[in-house]
């Protein structure tokens, strides 16, 4: 008897099988009672604004580390008329979120 074709096709990498978005993340970080109420703030406003730096819906852009990386590998902050203060704000609380939210 042989396997069903679907069977014995590989494994499908767990990042692209229902991979969390940054809008899961903004959901994650919301909802945490243990995170001072500014805090939240602060996150979803970052990721808000890497949403807009990328020109796409937070719910689109995958929440892994290494592809968000990748992403904004050529970007530069004075390309979205943020100060480099800005722009290392919300990449420190974008790492915050993400490493909280797992």
């Amino acid at each position: 008897m042989s396997l069903p074709l679907a069977s014995r096709d590989p494994p499908i990498h767990p990042i692209h099988a229902a991979a969390p978005t940054l809008a899961d993340v903004v959901a994650i970080i919301g909802g945490d009672a243990a995170i001072p109420p500014r805090r939240r703030r602060d996150c979803a406003s970052a990721l808000k604004t890497l949403g807009k730096v990328l020109g796409r819906p937070l719910a689109e852009i995958n929440a892994h580390p290494g592809l968000l990386r990748d992403d904004l590998k050529h970007f530069s902050p004075a390309m979205a008329g943020l100060s480099q203060r800005t722009w290392a704000n919300v990449i420190s609380l974008t790492r915050f979120a993400l490493k909280h939210a797992g």
